[in-house]
């Protein structure tokens, strides 16, 4: 029995191992055919020159088999790829790829120093051109466009002057119009117009203290003062123009001013406080009506728990 167990177990191990060998020359059939597509495409895409006759020798001669051709495989499988290398790096034409990016960049830099070299250029040019151009002006220094129109503009502008022939410099000068005089500080103090009536008040008072003290000095002084007041006065209401420099009426004026002030501030007041009584009356009668509906709900629910009997 036990020699009969002896032959079927080396036959099992010699089944195992032709298993494996298989396995292996597969897995290596597997990785060359996938070498050779990848030769194919690289070739196909690059238009090499090298013959695909040639290549399918190498292919076929790393795909051989038996012990002999172990050596010549290994070869060609380091030839091939060695080829596929070079087929990639030569795929930008004879240079590499670091050859070509150097090009490109010796390329750009060139089109900037000519860009550079072209604008100096414009820029000497446009220099001449204005040298040129104030040399034939006679040295002014402007070309002569600019300058006619400059003169074309001085021209047109309006020289602006006043009524005696000044020339007004400014942009904003207050020119005097017709019917209208400068104010001076005597002729403002002596201006009795206006609804101001305790300023008025206190200006006639002054200007008849003044007078007084006039008068004590030099009475014939002091009348003909009084006579220039009648004079511009009269002249003043000829004009139109109410003139109110009377302390008596101007007292009563103001009076009667105080007496409506204080009547419009009673009257405000007094609104006022209606209007406070008004939201005081609107709240309470709210704050009632709330109460109401509440008393009301109340009830309801009181009346329907006293149905069901809940309370008594």
């Amino acid at each position: 029995m036990k020699e009969e167990a002896a032959p079927k177990k080396d036959k099992s191990d010699r089944k195992a191992k032709v298993k494996a060998l298989r396995a292996q020359k597969l897995a290596e059939k597997k990785k060359e055919i996938e070498l050779k597509k990848v030769a194919v495409s690289a070739e196909s895409a690059d238009e090499s020159v090298f013959d695909q006759t040639d290549d399918d020798d190498l292919i076929e001669r790393a795909l051989g088999n038996g012990s002999d051709a172990k050596d010549s495989r290994e070869k060609a499988l380091e030839r091939l790829q060695s080829r596929i290398e070079s087929l990639r790096s030569g795929r930008m034409g004879k240079k590499t790829a670091q050859e070509y990016e150097e090009q490109k960049r010796l390329k750009r830099s060139m089109k900037k120093m000519k860009r550079k070299e072209n604008k100096e250029k414009g820029k000497l040019e446009a220099a001449k051109k204005r040298a040129a151009d104030s040399s034939s002006n006679g040295g002014s220094g402007e070309p002569k466009s600019k300058k006619a129109k400059k003169e074309n503009t001085d021209s047109a502008k309006p020289v602006a002057t006043t009524e005696n022939g000044d020339l007004v410099f400014s942009k904003f000068d207050f020119v005097i119009k017709e019917g209208q005089k400068k104010v001076g500080l005597k002729e403002k103090r002596d201006k009795f117009q206006g609804k101001d009536y305790k300023r008025l008040l206190e200006k006639a008072e002054k200007r008849k203290e003044r007078i007084e003290s006039v008068r004590e000095k030099n009475p014939e002084k002091a009348e003909r003062i009084e006579d220039n007041i009648r004079w511009s006065n009269a002249m003043s209401r000829a004009e139109g123009v109410k003139v109110k420099d009377d302390i008596g009426l101007l007292k009563k004026s103001l009076k009667r001013k105080e007496k409506m002030k204080e009547q419009k501030k009673k009257k405000w007041s007094h609104r006022e406080k209606q209007v406070k009584a008004d939201e005081e009356k609107k709240q309470q009668k709210r704050e009632t009506n709330l109460q109401k509906r509440r008393d009301t709900v109340k009830k309801a629910k009181m009346n329907k728990l006293r149905k069901k009997g809940r309370i008594a």
